[in-house]
């Protein structure tokens, strides 16, 4: 029989023990201005949604600035679907917020089904901070 693949064990992912979860925080730091400022952010983001969210990759790149929610006590959220088109609420801490709110007010997206990590090649005049 040719053409067939060996069935080959799979192994549970490794998850980052705390102390490497703060070396990566750390290794993100948002220190430039302009461009790189905004790429900063933007890496600094993606390791906050993954860490402190459990967000998977896919499920970040679906998130659009309309779909995030500010919780009046701190923290948020944004409206996601999962596989088979579930609804899910994916949790944001405080910290998490503070850097998307710095992280839209550098983008300033004209609109909010505009995704999170989609940039414009052209800066927006009319741009709207995040309350």
């Amino acid at each position: 029989m040719t053409g067939l693949v060996p069935m080959v064990e799979m192994r549970a992912p490794k998850s980052l023990t705390p102390q490497q979860q703060e070396q990566l925080l750390a290794s993100v730091r948002v220190t430039g201005s302009g461009r790189t400022r905004e790429k900063q952010l933007r890496n600094k983001l993606i390791v906050l949604l993954g860490l402190r969210s459990g967000l998977r990759l896919a499920e970040m790149c679906r998130i659009t600035w309309g779909s995030v929610q500010v919780h009046p006590k701190g923290g948020g959220w944004a409206s996601l679907k999962q596989k088979g088109n579930r609804p899910h609420r994916a949790r944001f801490t405080e910290g998490t917020m503070r850097t998307m709110r710095e992280y839209r007010n550098l983008l300033r997206p004209k609109e909010d089904d505009q995704l999170l990590w989609s940039v414009p090649s052209k800066r927006y005049a009319e741009r709207v901070p995040m309350q």
